[in-house]
């Protein structure tokens, strides 16, 4: 099942590589916790579900995941709209995302070494990309 990023105000929807690994899927947990001792030393624990903000990290190897320098042309026009919410599609399920800039958006080099000049449209790249979950 295809992995797809959609922009709606755009008209724009990124098919990713079939490659792509979403490499922190389980990292994340719903529950948020904080703990502290009050003066007399007993242990408070504050527990909570979390509303938003799970990260996303999709990553491609070296060895397969690649997209053309197109795709990853127009994953950069998107990473640079200021205020951007898309819908990350994974295995099915619809995501409303942001890009996480902190984590840093994205990433992408070439799979292969190409010479100032001779770089093209179709010229494999890997890419990560980084998105909360809003």
């Amino acid at each position: 099942m295809a992995i797809t990023l959609t922009h709606a105000p755009s008209n724009t929807t990124v098919t990713l590589p079939d490659g792509i690994s979403w490499t922190d899927e389980f990292d994340w947990s719903k529950v948020e916790q904080s703990t502290r001792y009050t003066t007399k030393g007993a242990l408070l624990i504050e527990q909570a579900i979390k509303q938003a903000g799970r990260p996303y990290e999709l990553r491609s190897q070296q060895a397969y995941g690649w997209c053309t320098r197109d795709t990853v042309e127009q994953l950069h026009a998107l990473v640079n709209t200021p205020s951007i919410v898309m819908v990350l599609t994974i295995r099915g399920t619809p995501r409303n995302v942001t890009f996480d800039y902190k984590r840093g958006a994205m990433e992408s080099f070439p799979a292969s070494f190409y010479p100032d000049g001779s770089v093209a449209g179709d010229d494999p790249y890997v890419p990560t990309l980084r998105f909360l979950e809003i």
